[in-house]
């Protein structure tokens, strides 16, 4: 591409044969744009729709999992502060569990895994221990699904510390 100087800034220039067609700019980030023309791009991203679309039935998809346990008070405080925003718009979901700690988990984690969880509990009730192992998460991620997920009443804990779906 040839460069172009107008009123002391410096373009690309346009080559003839990409001239007067569609295109598509997706903003990534400051800066950082993806440019291309509007039907390979809308082709592009449809294919990668479809991949993950693929890969999440299949269970091989998983979001970054992202979860807190917080030992008191004030750092739940703390927490709650600096991710307001993301409880008010109920990307973080979280309880103050009977152990005095405050479990917070990322929705879209929280959603993941008790559908892991709840699959795993409909054969047959399991201690927390045995959960995370059949679902392969580790323990505290399991514990804080399982704390916001017992307050709602989708999961009970019993008396001999097993877990079963209330459903």
């Amino acid at each position: 591409m040839k460069r172009v100087k107008l009123g002391g800034k410096e373009y690309l220039e346009i080559p003839d044969d990409i001239r007067g067609k569609r295109y598509l700019i997706i903003r990534l980030e400051d800066g950082l744009y993806l440019v291309g023309l509007e039907e390979k791009v809308s082709n592009l991203l449809k294919r990668q729709i479809s991949y993950l679309s693929s890969k999440r039935r299949k269970g091989e998809y998983k979001p970054i999992k992202s979860y807190w346990i917080l030992e008191s008070e004030q750092e739940a405080v703390e927490f709650s502060r600096r991710h307001g925003d993301e409880i008010q718009r109920g990307e973080i979901v979280g309880v103050r569990a009977f152990d005095g700690k405050f479990y917070a988990v990322k929705r879209e984690t929280y959603t993941y895994i008790l559908r892991k969880i709840i699959d795993s509990l409909k054969r047959s009730p399991k201690t927390l221990e045995e959960l995370s192992g059949a679902i392969n998460e580790p323990r505290d991620l399991v514990k804080a699904v399982l704390e916001i997920a017992r307050e709602e009443g989708v999961i009970l804990e019993r008396g001999d510390g097993t877990y079963a779906y209330a459903g």
